[in-house]
């Protein structure tokens, strides 16, 4: 009954995609759902048929599967965890304002409380902030890792800022042009 389950969910993520996997691609799937019970590979099946542009390698799956989990799993070949909150780079993005230095919104990295964040000798992001800074947002946001958001927020509010500034530029224009 468990295998069945699994055996749909993955016959479903490969139909989504438009592919028909073969016997050996299968087993390696199969042999990576294992590790999760069957709602969860169905909830990581719904999250790459939903997020993802082409059928998802199982490291991919994996990194929906900790999204989803909110928690960090080790590699079996290094030393380091994969981490969801540094993409196991050992460096949480932080978004700041712009300044008077700086004219758009930037990221400032700071060092993981991840194994391979206590290595790389950077300040510490748990040492000046308590939580993450858009931790809500991450909630909202499972198919991302942290640093893919933070990424994203950049983004959209350089771009707002932009927008707003076009918007400023235009009315001024429109304001000498009735002056004149």
């Amino acid at each position: 009954m468990v295998n069945e389950q699994i055996d749909n969910a993955l016959k479903c993520l490969f139909g989504a995609f438009g592919r028909k996997p073969l016997k050996e691609q299968i087993d390696v799937y199969m042999e990576w759902a294992d590790a999760y019970s069957p709602d969860m590979v169905k909830n990581i099946v719904t999250q790459a048929i939903n997020h993802e542009e082409r059928l998802p390698t199982i490291a991919k799956l994996k990194k929906i599967a900790m999204s989803l989990l909110g928690m960090k799993r080790s590699f079996s070949n290094n030393d380091y965890d994969d981490c969801w909150i540094c993409d196991s780079t050992g460096q949480v993005p932080a978004l700041s304002e712009p300044t008077e230095f700086n004219s758009v919104h930037h990221i400032r990295n700071y060092g993981c409380k991840c194994s391979k964040g206590e290595r790389i000798g950077i300040s510490g992001y748990f040492s000046k902030y308590d939580n993450l800074q858009f931790e809500e947002e991450a909630k909202e946001s499972p198919h991302m890792n942290y640093p893919q958001l933070v990424e994203f927020i950049k983004n959209q509010r350089n771009k707002e800022m932009k927008q707003d500034t076009n918007n400023w530029l235009e009315t001024q224009s429109v304001i000498i042009k009735e002056n004149i």
